[in-house]
């Protein structure tokens, strides 16, 4: 329930890599996004995975975690232990995340 995945289209492989300008907006985009995911989601820890290991780019994962999580408080691998949601599900929770980021300003055309 709202995994969630970002994608930057700047030559980096690394956020401290980019621009002081875009290392800003970078790092605002993600907490907007984590702000979205925390207020339709509620979970209960969010982790953020930022890889890009095969090939390098700027790239991050973020994971909310629950009660249930059948990986809580054990490490965590992309997609470790989570089941597939259906479409019709990932609409509705696609649609929850475009209010909450409406709502903080942040545009759900951006960079992620």
């Amino acid at each position: 329930r709202g995994r969630c995945g970002g994608v930057w289209t700047q030559e980096a492989a690394e956020a401290h890599h980019l621009p002081d300008d875009l290392e800003r907006a970078f790092c605002a985009e993600l907490m907007r996004v984590s702000q979205a995911i925390e207020a339709v989601f509620a979970p209960i820890k969010l982790n953020l995975l930022s890889l890009g290991n095969v090939v390098p780019h700027l790239h991050v994962h973020l994971v909310p975690r629950y009660a249930d999580d059948p990986a809580l408080g054990a490490r965590l691998s992309p997609g470790d232990g989570f089941l597939e949601p259906d479409a019709a599900e990932v609409s509705g929770w696609v649609d929850a995340l475009r209010r909450a980021l409406e709502s903080t300003g942040a545009s759900s055309e951006g960079q992620a």
